[in-house]
């Protein structure tokens, strides 16, 4: 079998071969001209199109995501202050409490309208600066006054 297609080969002409190039040599540019058309062709523009609408939207995705993470971490901080300040509410109200239970009710009026009508950092300097420190030996003082004067 081998001998008959060897001498298939052998038994072609020059002119022969030169066809078959010529005839190949077209064939090729025929596709490569079908490739070309393809590739202008509605359908393929439309799928680089959505390629790169893919990519946009991959990247809108990632923008998204990083946005996400912050909120979420801005959030969690905000909580944490919400904590805190709910903490420093109740501690205020016990202070409050007992101021309540420690001075005359006329006092106790003025003073819980002056603490709703501050907001809460106001609240806590005034209720700071009203408790009595070392530093401030007046308060005594002032206080054994009030008392006999009663």
């Amino acid at each position: 079998m081998e001998n008959q297609s060897s001498s298939f080969r052998t038994k072609l002409t020059p002119v022969q071969l030169h066809q078959r190039l010529i005839y190949t040599q077209s064939e090729l540019n025929k596709y490569k001209s079908q490739v070309k058309k393809y590739q202008n062709d509605y359908y393929y523009n439309m799928i680089d199109e959505l390629k790169l609408k893919e990519k946009q939207w991959a990247k809108e995705k990632e923008q998204f995501e990083a946005e996400l993470i912050a909120t979420r971490t801005q959030l969690h901080q905000i909580e944490e202050e919400l904590k805190e300040l709910l903490h420093k509410e109740k501690e205020m109200a016990e202070k409050l409490s007992a101021i309540k239970h420690a001075t005359p009710i006329e006092e106790t009026k003025d003073y819980s309208k002056e603490i709703d009508s501050k907001p809460i950092y106001d609240q806590m300097i005034t209720t700071e600066s009203n408790q009595p420190t070392q530093k401030n030996p007046e308060w005594f003082l002032r206080s054994v006054k009030n008392k006999k004067e009663r």
